[in-house]
């Protein structure tokens, strides 16, 4: 069964992230949920009217005034003929006020906050969606990965209403989700068909070390440049996750410990569930024991959010230093960390910075380019835009279905202990600031890329 078109999309925010993996059969159930929409689509889209709207009008630029998101669609549809380059910007913040919220209000303001937050029509959505589907298609030689899992979603929410309501749509409506839905799924075709391109990751083993003014060295941790600090008076900032027990084992083994850790449990957030047992590093014995058995100094907290003032403060009594995060899934740092004196934080991202920032980049780079990377970096109020330590190329497990419980949390902590190893050994680990506008940040990626990525086709 295709699960994601079964109710309202934007009644369920979050179902998207890390779904369960289901095998060929998903991919079957998708295509099949798709060909049934276009049938009711053929069935009824033609016979209805086209609402009634009051016509074109000019394509504004992000920031000149409020905007009306339903007209703002259909200006975009008519100029992105003449001028794709003018529609870009609408179509980079509709997509994200679309992937964060799950939803597109009528009207936004100036500066982008919603002023009627009704939602939009489906005819809109469907218009979106077409919009979404140009994007995803502009190179039929390298579909655009980010814009193809948004259409996917968005397409999941007009399945859902042509099941709920065949003629629902209008008949310019029906024609968009057509257009988008055929589109969407000679898309999908394509990047199965092409498989994972491969690029050669070489020497995978070393580490490459951004430097400060200097040549990147390859291997060991560079001897100039700017050092990163002391090594002494390492935190590791954590909850009980997968990520989490891959850093203590593999630190731990490397004779690396941390001096102290604060494990923060999220009341009332789901369990991590069943243990997945790995050669790779000790994904069972539960990471209080694991600090425990270690002998590192634990203080745990049962907190609402992770930036709770009892995590703050746990965090200034322990003078900062470098603090390993290993934040629960999703979670990221609120500007009040930052506020910690003496305090910076050592992340590894899974994906290369800056052309992978976002969620779940490691898909995107897997389907793009055949590898995975970890990179680590000082993180700063931005997502993942902070200062590039380290990254590491890795081959991807003959298993794919292992990459969220195990090797993504094997291949960020080979990342970390290569790091903090460097650190210890007094080095002058250097670090590369990212370029303003550099990158792309993805969004969770849709589960039948995912399943694309995972099945190798």
């Amino acid at each position: 069964m295709y699960a994601y078109a079964a109710t309202d999309p934007r009644l369920a925010r979050g179902r998207y992230f890390y779904p369960p993996f289901e095998g060929s059969a998903f991919l079957v159930a998708y295509r099949e949920e798709r060909a049934a929409a276009l049938v009711r689509l053929v069935a009824t889209g033609a016979a209805r009217a086209s609402a009634p709207h009051p016509g074109p009008v000019p394509l504004p630029r992000p920031g000149d005034g409020e905007v009306v998101t339903a007209d703002l669609l259909v200006a975009a549809e008519a100029a992105e003929a003449a001028d794709v380059a003018s529609v870009a910007p609408w179509l980079a913040i509709l997509t994200r006020k679309y992937e964060v919220g799950r939803v597109l209000r009528a009207s936004y303001d100036r500066d982008l906050r919603p002023i009627d937050r009704s939602g939009i029509t489906l005819d809109s959505y469907a218009r979106f969606a077409a919009l979404l589907a140009r994007k995803a298609g502009s190179d039929p030689a390298a579909p655009d990965l980010g814009a193809l899992s948004t259409l996917l979603k968005v397409g999941d929410l007009l399945c859902h209403a042509l099941r709920v309501a065949p003629g629902v749509l209008s008949s310019a409506g029906a024609a968009a989700a057509r257009e988008a839905l055929t589109s969407e799924l000679a898309l999908v075709d394509a990047v199965s068909a092409r498989g994972r391109h491969r690029s050669p990751v070489g020497d995978d083993a070393r580490t490459v070390w951004a430097g400060g003014g200097h040549t990147a060295q390859v291997g060991a941790a560079p001897g100039a440049g700017v050092t990163s600090g002391p090594t002494s008076g390492v935190t590791l900032l954590a909850s009980d996750t997968a990520r989490a027990r891959a850093y203590v084992h593999l630190l731990v083994e490397a004779g690396l410990a941390p001096d102290r850790a604060i494990l923060v449990e999220l009341a009332g957030a789901p369990t991590a569930g069943p243990p997945h047992p790995t050669p790779l590093f000790d994904n069972v014995t539960p990471l209080v024991d694991a600090l425990a058995r270690a002998a590192v100094p634990t203080t745990p907290l049962v907190v609402e959010r992770l930036e709770d003032a009892a995590v703050l403060a746990a965090l200034a009594g322990t003078g900062a230093g470098t603090v390993v995060v290993a934040a629960p899934t999703g979670v990221i740092l609120a500007p009040a960390f930052f506020r910690v004196p003496g305090a910076r934080y050592l992340h590894v991202h899974p994906g290369r910075l800056p052309a992978y920032r976002g969620s779940t980049p490691m898909y995107y780079e897997l389907l793009a380019e055949g590898r995975l990377t970890a990179t680590a970096l000082f993180l700063d109020e931005g997502i993942d835009t902070g200062t590039i330590v380290a990254a590491q190329g890795f081959e991807p497990p003959a298993d794919l279905t292992s990459i969220d419980q195990s090797f993504d949390p094997w291949m960020r902590a080979v990342l970390m202990r290569n790091v903090l190893r460097a650190m210890a050994a007094g080095e002058a680990v250097s670090g590369q600031p990212q370029e303003p506008g550099e990158g792309r940040t993805y969004f969770v990626i849709h589960p039948v890329l995912r399943h694309v990525a995972l099945l190798g086709r």
